[in-house]
């Protein structure tokens, strides 16, 4: 499930992500992102991650595309949850991503969003 978070703007995604993502939803996500990306040129992200499973194959799908088309354009990414991979990840990926990227614990949402968001 993917829930919009009220400190979302135009530019800034901030969302929760729980249980098993389709592709339905996360395909609505990212064409939100594109159209961010296509009007303002860039696009910032906030992703809480909380009680996430695998997601359906249409999700990842989705997902892989967006990496390759579009993440390009994204200048900040803060990825929130206390999964110890998460931090792991971030900065495995960080080399390949032009993105500014940084993980946060579950209770810094606020500091992720700020950071990600913030101007």
């Amino acid at each position: 499930m993917i829930e919009y978070l009220s400190s979302s703007t135009p530019t800034c995604f901030a969302v929760k992500m729980s249980g098993k993502l389709n592709g339905t939803e996360y395909r609505e996500l990212i064409g939100k992102i594109e159209s961010a990306i296509k009007e303002h040129g860039t696009a910032n992200l906030v992703y809480v991650m909380q009680d996430l499973e695998f997601p359906e194959w249409d999700a990842m799908k989705a997902d892989a595309h967006f990496g390759v088309k579009d993440y390009r354009h994204i200048r900040r990414a803060a990825f929130v949850g206390d999964e110890k991979w998460l931090a792991w990840f971030v900065k495995l990926a960080g080399p390949f991503t032009r993105a500014e990227e940084k993980s946060f614990r579950a209770d810094q949402v606020n500091e992720a969003v700020q950071w990600a968001c913030g101007e």
